[in-house]
């Protein structure tokens, strides 16, 4: 059982896949040590978890005093809770997620207004704990009277939480006005944060993801009840307990797929190659994941253990001594890869265990809140006899860093890679009534040379950056830059540091790439593990398998394989920056170069009268405009636009050398998902110099996000007899028949380029001649009717095949998916055997 106050992780949200059975989601969060709550806290959550369903009035209240007591008692930052700054916060956050409301900060007073009510507070820098608490309550009652559970959507929940209720979401907002991590957790969110941080779930055993509109097995997991009935990778889910996977969202799916242990699920899969699909059934295990992943890599007489770290949970540093032991059994280690990319965080005692294998001594970690801690090496089982490089990428945040940040400043590793998320702060989780929790930002934590990463992150002392062949100039660094922590509504600032900001790298080089999923190469074809081979062959042709004490520094490391790092980064540089001149005419230095600390450019986003205008669903266009105001040559300059809004991808278009006075401008396109919420949502536009966005220079916008009506476009599908049928309306074998696709355009407009893909979930026993039919237009009112022909093999496994429609058309982004599901004859001789038997 947990207690209240332990410290969990919780999710950073940026994953595209899914375990099944839980939504797994990245950790961005630290878990320390228990906190104990204050006597009337502990008395009142007595109070309201010895309650039962819905939470009463008096249960919100005293969830509410709770929870600004607890704010005010133990968040990171004492000047930003007193009690004027949380209503105004509180105002301004509700006003900032729901287009629907107005802030206004007037000279003697705060407002929020809908388009038929208001409330007003007046500013009073003395405002008391009761009158915090009794203005909470008249907010709540506000958002009562205008139904805000009706008007916040679901894209709003990363600022005003999963639920619905007038004062979860007062709350919420509250919260979120302090900074990007702290919150309050529904019962299934905080289910789903403990059992992350616990490295185990409930469940079925199996990643899966949407590949062609169809629920796919992307691996199944070891020990579990999928991999024991034989699931295999690439396998299709054609349905779960009945319902049909095709068209339908991730979520949803994995909704299905969840369940507490001993419960069963029922699958039906089809595998590549089969004859058809096959049923069968599972029963939900608790699934124990590692979260670490051991591969050796042997060369002549080069021994490495590359180690791949998905998270920090509660067993990590466990898994990773037993991998060391194991190794060093049969291997001298010639050194020891780290890999964290793609690492989101966990558990803070996990981190410092995990650096102190690797350290005799010295500063880990020091956490500074209402209090300061300081955590070090304590000799327990010191790694220390072999080189270590650590592998960074942008998606490396929080226990990543700490790690990372720990062996840099101790000169115990090199970090290769990009620079990571630049999440400096730890939260503590306080468990609530009804099997809730408060998630709270209670400390900044610095590095062991005082460095605070909030919104900075670990420099790697190799910076490595893909260059993705793309056809155009948009998102060439890869697609989700700039969404680190400086870009999270509310972040905190980096707080003291004696060292300031991040220096640069020793080195730095480019390289080509398809996509940006490096970590998935081999490592003969992935550059930053080249650096980090090449810097171990230096060491072995150097010292042998053993370095000697005075050979124990990274910086020695550094200087001694320079060269070798150079001749592996110099050809791919070349390479990545002949291409990006050839494609795009980017003229850009692959050497890292130092800037101007405060360059004069200046960033204009010219917005049309009305403002700017968008679509769900559809395309819309950012005019932008950049002006060197300088006397130099700025050079490696880009352009980007971001936004808080999930599902709007970031785009950032690479300008390269910017001439004194020259102006640069275009446009950058941009998609707004489905799942956009409705009305006006903030971006940022920013400029970057040498891939690091400028802090100053970005500018913030509204883009107003209209509505659009459905795809006017409905189908009807039934199965039509082939000339010769002994059985109506029954696929036989052998038999040629067709699916009569009847599409009706209900719209006032005429539709052109209908694309119409038929989808084959029925394997081997179904042929489609044609998998694909046009219809050049369709006019208002209008109906036509396609026949898709199919034709039955000699003989069936399936009493029913299933058949996948996608429809698309020039006026929607969004496709329209039917299902058709064809009885065959097999199902004809079941019946009849029934009635046999009977």
């Amino acid at each position: 059982m947990t207690q209240p106050g332990q410290r969990f992780p919780s999710f950073k949200g940026h994953s595209p896949l899914v375990i099944a059975a839980l939504a797994l989601a990245s950790y961005v969060f630290l878990a320390p040590r228990e906190m104990k709550l204050p006597a009337r806290q502990n008395a009142a959550l007595k109070y309201g978890s010895s309650r039962s369903g819905k939470i009463t009035e008096a249960d919100s209240s005293i969830l509410m005093d709770s929870i600004v007591s607890l704010v005010q008692n133990y968040y990171v930052d004492f000047g930003r809770v007193s009690g004027e700054k949380l209503i105004a916060g509180t105002m301004r956050s509700l006003a900032y997620a729901v287009p629907a409301l107005k802030f206004y900060d007037h000279p003697a007073r705060y407002s929020l207004e809908s388009s038929d009510d208001s409330i007003t507070f007046p500013k009073n820098v003395d405002t008391s704990y009761e009158q915090v608490i009794g203005q909470l309550r008249s907010l709540v009652a506000f958002c009562d009277r205008i139904r805000i559970g009706t008007i916040v959507g679901p894209a709003d929940n990363a600022m005003l939480g999963d639920e619905r209720d007038s004062s979860s979401i007062v709350l919420n907002a509250m919260l979120s006005s302090l900074d990007a991590h702290s919150s309050l957790l529904s019962s299934e969110a905080y289910q789903e944060l403990r059992q992350g941080t616990e490295g185990s779930f409930g469940g079925l055993g199996v990643l899966v993801g949407i590949r062609d509109n169809v629920l796919t097995v992307l691996k199944p997991l070891p020990k579990s009840p999928a991999l024991r009935m034989g699931v295999k990778e690439d396998d299709k889910i054609i349905a779960i307990d009945g319902q049909t996977t095709f068209g339908v969202g991730l979520d949803r799916l994995v909704t299905h797929m969840r369940g507490a242990p001993g419960t069963s699920a029922e699958l039906v899969t089809l595998s590549k190659g089969d004859w058809g699909p096959k049923t069968i059934k599972l029963q939900r295990e608790v699934i124990a994941i590692d979260s670490v992943e051991a591969s050796e890599i042997h060369s002549k007489n080069l021994h490495v253990l590359k180690l791949s770290v998905e998270n920090f949970a509660s067993r990590t540093s466990k898994e990773i001594r037993e991998h060391i032991r194991k190794f060093r059994a049969k291997y001298p280690i010639s050194g020891l890869v780290l890999d964290l990319r793609g690492n989101p965080g966990g558990l803070l005692d996990q981190a410092i265990n995990v650096s102190d294998i690797f350290l005799d001594s010295g500063v880990v970690v020091t956490t500074r809140g209402r209090r300061e801690e300081v955590e070090r090496a304590n000799q327990s089982m010191d790694e220390t006899d072999y080189p270590i490089v650590v592998l960074m990428n942008e998606d490396s945040a929080s226990a990543s860093e700490i790690v990372a940040g720990a062996l840099q400043d101790n000169r115990r590793a090199l970090v290769v890679g990009q620079p990571s998320f630049g999440k400096g702060s730890v939260q503590t989780v306080f468990e609530l009534p009804e099997q809730r929790a408060l998630k709270l930002t209670i400390a900044r934590y610095f590095t062991p040379a005082n460095k605070s990463i909030q919104n900075v992150g670990i420099m790697p002392d190799v910076w490595i950056q893909p260059v993705i062949k793309s056809s155009e100039n948009a998102n060439l660094f890869g697609s989700y830059r700039y969404r680190n922590e400086q870009f999270l509504p509310n972040h905190l600032n980096s707080g003291p540091s004696v060292t300031g900001t991040s220096i640069g790298p020793l080195l730095k080089g480019y390289f080509l790439a398809t996509d940006t999923s490096i970590e998935s190469k081999a490592d003969s074809d992935d550059p930053s593990m080249k650096v980090a081979l090449g810097i171990f062959a230096k060491l072995f042709d150097t010292y042998g398998n053993h370095l000697p004490q005075g050979a124990r520094r990274s910086a020695h490391w550094a200087a001694l394989s320079k060269s070798s790092i150079n001749q592996i980064l110099e050809p791919l540089s070349r390479e990545a920056m002949s291409w990006l001149n050839a494609k795009h005419g980017v003229v850009w230095r692959a050497q890292a170069q130092s800037a101007d600390k405060d360059p004069l450019l200046s960033l204009e986003i010219k917005e049309p009268d009305g403002g700017l205008i968008a679509v769900v669903g559809e395309f819309f266009e950012v005019p932008w405009r950049v002006r060197n105001g300088g006397d130099s040559v700025l050079e490696n300059v880009s352009v980007f636009v971001q936004s808080p809004v999930s599902g709007i991808e970031t785009k950032e278009y690479l300008i390269g050398r910017i001439g004194p006075s020259e102006v640069r401008e275009g446009r950058l396109k941009i998609q707004i998902p489905f799942s956009a919420p409705i009305g006006g949502r903030y971006v940022n536009a920013g400029m970057a110099i040498n891939a690091q966005a400028l802090p100053r220079g970005q500018d913030e916008f509204v883009i107003n996000i209209h509505d659009r009506a459905p795809s006017p476009i409905t189908a009807d599908l039934t199965f039509k007899d082939g000339a010769i049928s002994q059985y109506p309306n029954i696929l036989e074998m052998d038999e040629k028949g067709a699916i009569q696709l009847s599409l009706s355009n209900n719209g006032a407009l005429e539709l052109k380029n209908i694309k119409v893909v038929i989808t084959n979930l029925g394997g081997r026993q179904l042929i489609l001649p044609v998998s694909e039919s046009a219809i050049p237009s369709l006019s208002s009112g209008e109906k036509r009717v396609v026949n898709i022909p199919v034709q039955a093999r000699s003989r069936f496994e399936s009493s029913s095949v299933v058949l996948g429609v996608t429809i698309r058309h020039d006026a929607s982004a969004e496709p329209v998916f039917a299902v058709s599901k064809l009885r065959t004859s097999i199902s004809i001789a079941e019946n009849t055997q029934d009635n046999i038997s009977h």
